[in-house]
């Protein structure tokens, strides 16, 4: 009877495995701890007898649970950014009122901030791309316009629900964008420390701290871009309406997308960023394990 007991255990727990059910693995597991128990107090045996067996047991079920979790992590992370970089652009002006889970206050702060900078408020818009392929995101943007038409400002509140615990999910975010004659773009914003991925050619942003004042951060906007002007030769393209705002924001959105496209997601070195600045999961194992198993799936799929 106990063999038989033991046996069906073993068998969920390669189905567990397969499936990668990681609740059902370590309940699973939990029950046979507590069965061994039982066991050897039915049979009077001691337990320090067995003490190298169950550590054994205890390591090899926490590799197996931190390997289950990372291909996990890997395919959500992989199928998001499949499906975001695959999609079509889309924002549309949106009522905040159904935006229930924003902290509006948030926005009204910084609209005032900015339109005492000289900014025109221009609307909010969600981008509808974001709720199609993130399952239950919604993000909404407020955009403004300095008086000479050349800097647009982004004020969002991103939370996204991709449930991967070692990427920040909630962050607040202020963006001065200006687009180039050129075809490209430089962006100032306040996300050091935050944003931890790599410019990508065509768009370069200047990561400021979180708690970066507006009135600085315009101001190194404006001399940064100055000199973009005067020794690359390029203008600073002045946008006159909202259509046109929404065309710029288009523009940059592909050319990240076509970055991403080409490297087929994220660099190996992002990657390393993104982990290791979580306190949680800084061990060099789950770094490692985790770029392995990137590559191994980005392999298979066709961005």
């Amino acid at each position: 009877m106990k063999i038989l007991i033991l046996f069906f255990v073993f068998v969920l727990i390669l189905v567990s495995v397969y499936l990668q059910q990681i609740i059902l693995l370590l309940f699973l597991s939990v029950f046979i701890f507590l069965l061994f128990l039982y066991f050897c107090f039915l049979s009077g045996i001691s337990l320090f007898i067995y003490v190298p067996y169950v550590f054994i047991f205890c390591l090899t079920l926490n590799y197996i649970l931190v390997k289950l979790y990372i291909i996990r992590a890997v395919r959500i992370l992989l199928d998001n950014e499949f499906n975001f970089y695959n999609s079509e652009y889309e924002f549309i002006p949106i009522d905040t009122g159904n935006f229930t889970q924003n902290d509006l206050d948030f926005y009204e702060a910084k609209q005032h901030e900015l339109e005492s900078l000289g900014f025109k408020t221009i609307g909010d818009f969600e981008g509808v791309h974001f709720l199609r392929n993130f399952s239950g995101a919604r993000y909404f943007c407020r955009l403004f316009l300095n008086d000479t038409k050349n800097i647009v400002a982004v004020v969002s509140q991103n939370k996204l629900s991709h449930k991967l615990r070692f990427v920040k999910n909630d962050y607040r975010q202020v963006t001065f964008r200006t687009e180039f004659s050129d075809g490209t773009f430089f962006e100032t914003n306040n996300m050091f420390g935050i944003n931890l991925l790599n410019d990508v050619d065509g768009i370069v942003s200047n990561k400021l701290n979180p708690n970066e004042p507006l009135e600085k951060m315009l101001t190194t906007h404006v001399i940064e871009i100055n000199k973009i002007s005067a020794t690359k030769n390029t203008d600073a393209i002045t946008l006159q309406n909202v259509d046109e705002i929404i065309e710029s924001d288009k523009r940059s959105f592909n050319i990240a997308r076509n970055y991403r496209k080409q490297n087929k997601g994220l660099t190996e070195n992002e990657i390393k960023q993104i982990l290791q600045n979580n306190k949680q999961q800084q061990a060099e194992f789950i770094t490692k394990t985790f770029i392995n198993e990137y590559k191994k799936q980005k392999q298979k799929r066709k961005f």
